[in-house]
């Protein structure tokens, strides 16, 4: 009969934990070949165990012969040649090595690039990466192991969001999002990220100027945020300036003369919406406007912010992502692009194996950092589901 399935164990006396090992090709030619290409192991972590290599496509020109090489830790090629990429990407940008490649703590991975076109030629430089996922194996016991207690699994998943405001580039600072771990140990298997982009609208508020207004939470409910200046066709004689917010309905009454003129303009209106805290609390309201003129009614009619919906028009990769294990130390050595990471990305296997353990007080921590160039389509909501399963005691 053949054995009984048996739970994945490391040697004894050392311990596993995933992590990824990103080369940076934004230093690269495009056009030409680079061989003998290597990424240094990171001294005192370990041996690292390669079980996936994925985004040769980042780094090669996948349309027009873009190939990869990877070798062993002796500089043994792992294939018989090159091994190509097809337009579409996959299978062969996305290898996975069930027997695993042992890389020395000491080593070095090597590998040559043939055809090099970084990150699609279009997207920031900082996303042309190379991803080798694995397991760095240390000697010795986990961090934060719990003495040993009986528990039945159930699976659980925690929800959390950050949003995204900064313009790809460097010398940005990180969105952080922290997940508090409550009540039971929690086993990180996968994550899901989903990227909302926030609604906006360009009001005219004078004959030659426009008022922009973006919902402060990104997603499909600041497509209900509204904004309405003026009662009517007309305006009443001596009315008072007003501002006042009602659910996500904001509505300004303009100050008027003895004839029902506008009075207010456009820049005490502005002024006005921007210390409302009310007001701010659903938009952020910007004006590029040199000359102050009567601000224009919208004649009573509400004017709706409209495109909060799920990730339209965004890059194929919008972030690059530090995620942290229970004692805070990163699981990649530098960023790495979301996409190598996200289960519900074009790769679709971002597994965490084996699964990241989160005893109960430590926290879910990533940092994001935007890849994103155009300023119009911030901010984003990014919306992370940590999948995995709860340590119930029995």
């Amino acid at each position: 009969m053949p054995n009984e399935q048996q739970v994945y164990q490391p040697p004894a006396g050392t311990y596993d934990q995933p992590f990824y090992y990103i080369f940076d090709g934004s230093r690269l030619t495009d056009g030409v070949n680079a061989a003998n290409q290597s990424l240094s192991l990171d001294p005192g972590i370990g041996d690292f165990l390669l079980r996936r290599a994925v985004g040769w496509s980042l780094v090669t020109n996948q349309a027009t012969d873009g190939a990869y090489q990877l070798k062993d830790y002796s500089k043994n090629p792992l294939s018989g040649a090159p091994v190509l990429l097809n337009p579409n990407g996959a299978p062969f940008d996305d290898g996975l090595y069930p027997r695993e490649q042992f890389y020395p703590a000491t080593g070095k991975i090597p590998f040559d690039l043939m055809n090099v076109l970084r990150a699609h030629g279009t997207g920031p430089l900082a996303t042309a990466q190379v991803a080798f996922q694995g397991i760095r194996r240390q000697a010795g016991s986990l961090p934060l192991l719990r003495p040993a207690y009986r528990y039945k699994t159930k699976p659980y998943s925690y929800t959390k969001s950050v949003i995204i405001n900064s313009v790809a580039g460097p010398n940005q600072t990180a969105a952080q999002l922290f997940q508090p771990i409550s009540d039971y140990d929690f086993e990180l298997l996968e994550l899901r990220i989903l990227y909302q982009n926030a609604a906006r609208l360009f009001l005219s508020v004078t004959e030659i100027a426009l008022m922009l207004l973006v919902a402060v939470t990104p997603g499909a409910a600041g497509n209900s945020i509204s904004i309405t200046i003026g009662t009517g066709l007309t305006e009443p004689p001596n009315q008072a300036f007003s501002i006042s917010v009602q659910g996500m309905a904001i509505k300004v009454i303009p100050a008027t003369d003895g004839t029902g003129t506008i009075t207010t303009t456009l820049f005490q209106t502005v002024a006005a919406l921007q210390a409302d805290p009310a007001v701010t609390a659903l938009v952020t309201i910007t004006l590029e406007s040199v000359f102050d003129f009567p601000i224009l009614s919208t004649f009573g009619i509400p004017q709706f912010l409209t495109g909060g919906q799920n990730g339209a028009g965004l890059p194929t990769i919008v972030t690059t992502m530090l995620v942290y294990d229970p004692v805070r130390f990163t699981m990649s050595n530098i960023p790495m692009n979301d996409i190598f990471l996200n289960r519900v990305g074009p790769y679709q296997n971002g597994a965490i194996v084996p699964a990241m353990l989160f005893p109960v007080s430590t926290s879910l921590h990533i940092d994001f950092f935007s890849q994103v160039s155009d300023s119009t389509k911030l901010p984003l909501l990014a919306i992370l589901e940590f999948v995995g399963r709860n340590r119930i005691p029995c």
